[in-house]
């Protein structure tokens, strides 16, 4: 009878082990966010060096990806499956607020979203918001200008990412897929600043 108590405890443990993975699984890891960010800033520099716009900043805080609030009627589905869909929800439920760290993010200079948000509090309502702001971002960072990722927003297999990058000029919507073990991007909304 003792036996059969520390099988069935057993039993029960490894099958709350294999459930436990499972969920893990579904869901998308600091890592995971970290090795994509490295990737779509090493596809940003080369864009950017063909540019000959190379931005030194990278803002920390991930923003919430346009489509949440910039563009409601997004079809997702035309990107993703549909059982992505809660998934995709879920991700950006859980990582509002997302920080990058520098030590884990050598090619920019992270700088804070918060100094960035300030520099328009004390202005005039008489002075152009715009000007502002680049007055007073200037006088701290120079002209060396910034970079701003979104969540990267992950299917569940994790072989599709949409991520949106912008700049002081614009910004765009990018796909990434995953084929043949190698990610593959295309640039699916391009907007101006």
């Amino acid at each position: 009878m003792k036996s059969f108590i520390q099988y069935l405890f057993l039993t029960v443990f490894l099958i709350g082990c294999t459930n436990q993975r499972k969920t893990d699984s579904l869901k998308v890891t600091d890592d995971e966010i970290y090795v994509f960010v490295k990737m779509v800033l090493k596809d940003l520099e080369k864009t950017q060096k063909l540019e000959g716009t190379q931005d030194y900043y990278l803002i920390d805080q991930l923003a919430t990806p346009s489509f949440v609030y910039d563009n409601p009627s997004f079809k997702l589905d035309k990107y993703f499956q549909k059982d992505d869909l809660d998934f995709i929800q879920k991700q950006i439920g859980e990582r509002e607020n997302f920080l990058l760290l520098q030590d884990s993010i050598k090619s920019k200079r992270i700088i804070s979203q918060k100094i960035i948000d300030s520099f328009n509090n004390d202005r005039k309502d008489n002075i152009d918001r715009k000007s502002h702001f680049l007055k007073n971002y200037t006088k701290k960072y120079g002209k060396n200008f910034y970079d701003k990722l979104s969540l990267p927003i992950f299917s569940k297999d994790k072989k599709t990412v949409l991520i949106d990058i912008s700049s002081f000029f614009g910004g765009k919507t990018i796909i990434y897929r995953k084929e043949n073990n190698k990610w593959k991007s295309d640039i699916i909304v391009g907007w101006t600043g």
